[in-house]
């Protein structure tokens, strides 16, 4: 038994072997006829088609560049919270994540949170194209997010002063506490923000 170099196939006698060569070859032929005659009817047809479908006329102006949604968080007009961040692997562009609320927060008579909602952030595919920049938050948009959902709005944890969940920031995000690395980065993370 041997292994046929052509069809990679093993044959037992010369005569198979040369059996599936002849195979190939008649179908190498066909393969090679029929090329031809669709070549042959290319060539017939492209006069007439070229002359039924000119080439359109393009414009010398650039296309319009995309405008995408920059670094932050927004706000819809019916109350959707929206996160833009840049992609770290790949394309290096934005990317839009929408906060899902999985349980809301439970208040005392008092106002203070007895437990924080659970949200968590979910791709919304297309909308770093459908966000405005009037829709981008601000300071003060960013306290009713802390007062409504009893977390920082920045790194998600849970707020338990009554300074922070009036401004919607814990102390190391907020720049009031931590060590100067927490503060720069959390600094770094609000001015991209605004």
């Amino acid at each position: 038994m041997f292994k046929h170099p052509h069809c990679g196939g093993r044959h037992s006698t010369v005569a198979e072997a040369r059996e599936c060569e002849s195979r190939q070859a008649r179908r190498d032929q066909r393969y090679a006829e029929r090329t031809e005659q669709e070549a042959k009817i290319i060539r017939a047809i492209a006069p007439e088609h070229a002359k039924a479908h000119p080439p359109k006329e393009r414009s010398a102006s650039p296309a319009t560049p995309v405008k995408r949604a920059q670094e932050g968080f927004y706000k819809t007009p019916d109350g959707q919270y929206f996160k833009v961040q840049m992609a770290l692997h790949g394309s290096g562009r934005p990317y839009a994540k929408r906060l899902e609320v999985v349980s809301h927060a439970v208040k005392s008579p008092d106002g203070t949170f007895l437990r924080p909602a659970e949200t968590r952030w979910v791709m919304a595919k297309a909308w770093v194209y459908k966000l405005k920049p009037e829709w981008k938050l601000g300071v003060e948009e960013a306290g009713e997010f802390g007062r409504l959902y009893g977390q920082c709005i920045k790194c998600h944890l849970p707020l338990t002063k009554e300074e922070s969940i009036a401004r919607g920031m814990g102390d190391i995000c907020a720049g009031v506490a931590g060590s100067k690395k927490q503060r720069a980065t959390a600094e770094r993370i609000w001015r991209s923000t605004k």
